[in-house]
């Protein structure tokens, strides 16, 4: 098995990862995390206290960014991505929570308009998250392992990627445009974050729903880089 050197650039959004961050040591607070996409989506933390944390060596030894939910730790940007309602793919290596509860690692929008990725160790589910309620998942075992996660919104249908294998869950959920905002560690809905709490290496979002091809190139690219 060959694995690939790079994912697909056309249609990238946005592509942060924690190897290239450079000037910090082992527990130092990460305030900007530079997209990688050539879009300039970079995303950024003002609030020191609230500055998830660069470490050296995590997921396939490689450099991680830590997010603690205690400490209300997240980093984004203003404008949101997408819209709701327009096809998009989204990728992120990631260490699941060992703490309970409904989580978000990944949120475009603003409290109940927009998307993400979530997991809930209360109920053995991973999938995706529209606005505040609308919660499509797959029963798959909770574990802490290192993982890929990978959704991709097609007219059609919402498909989960666990470390490339499949899983449907469900078709588009009714939604307006996004509120303004893109969050990396937390989602916040009615005044009630839902914090991630565990790692994160690497993130890419897709403004289309990518076909097969370009879906296993991305695939292929992570997991032979962190050994998944």
């Amino acid at each position: 098995w060959q694995f690939a050197l790079s994912p697909p650039l056309t249609g990238l959004l946005l592509w942060v990862k924690a190897d290239p961050i450079s000037g910090l040591s082992d527990g130092d607070g990460v305030a900007l995390w530079e997209d990688q996409s050539g879009s300039g989506n970079d995303v950024t933390q003002t609030t020191a206290a609230e500055r998830p944390v660069y470490r050296s060596s995590v997921i396939g030894s490689l450099p991680s960014v830590q997010f603690t939910r205690t400490s209300s730790h997240s980093i984004g940007r203003s404008a949101y991505l997408t819209s709701d309602n327009e096809p998009w793919s989204i990728f992120a290596v990631l260490q699941p929570p060992s703490t309970t509860g409904e989580q978000v690692p990944v949120y475009n929008g603003q409290d109940v308009k927009g998307w993400g990725l979530a997991t809930s160790t209360d109920t053995d589910k991973k999938g995706a998250l529209f606005g505040f309620v609308a919660w499509m998942s797959s029963p798959v075992a909770s574990d802490t392992a290192a993982q890929l996660y990978g959704l991709i919104r097609s007219t059609a249908a919402t498909y989960l990627y666990l470390d490339g294998t499949e899983y449907e869950i469900g078709g588009p959920s009714p939604s307006s445009p996004s509120a303004d905002g893109f969050s990396i560690g937390r989602e916040d809905a009615g005044g009630q974050p839902r914090h991630f709490d565990g790692y994160i290496s690497e993130v890419l979002v897709y403004g289309t729903n990518l076909n097969a091809t370009d879906r296993v190139t991305v695939e292929s690219y992570l997991m032979g880089k962190y050994g998944l």
